[in-house]
């Protein structure tokens, strides 16, 4: 959607990226977009970024600090830039407020789901 509106943008996975499949993408939707395949903690250098989209990034407990510590380091680097982190709560004995302290992030609860999973959308972004 971003990339219908105008907006460079920049595809990423953890994992190995299809780049076939997301050209065929692109090319079905007449888009133009990047895409990288990006290493937590090791990749940041992803050029000047004004928001970041994440969904399904903070899954695994022992990822959160990686995750946390990118987007932290993006942030940083982008003065003014912003991340809109969907993050579903799985349990009720892990958290990332420490982390986002930590990494010298806030973050306020932009959306949160009012049937099923507790799910919320947050804007993250460098703290004051």
């Amino acid at each position: 959607m971003a990339a219908k509106c105008g907006a460079n943008v920049i595809l990423s996975d953890q994992d190995e990226v299809d780049h076939t499949y997301w050209s065929k993408v692109s090319a079905v939707n007449e888009l133009s977009v990047n895409v990288k395949q990006l290493k937590w903690c090791n990749d940041s250098k992803l050029g000047p970024i004004d928001l970041i989209l994440a969904s399904d990034v903070l899954y695994e407990t022992r990822d959160f600090e990686a995750v946390l510590s990118t987007v932290a380091t993006i942030l940083e680097q982008n003065k003014g830039s912003k991340c809109w982190m969907s993050y579903q709560v799985r349990s009720a004995t892990r958290s990332i407020v420490d982390l986002l302290e930590h990494w010298g992030l806030s973050a306020r609860c932009l959306l949160k789901s009012e049937v099923g999973h507790d799910i919320m959308v947050y804007e993250i972004t460098v703290a004051l």
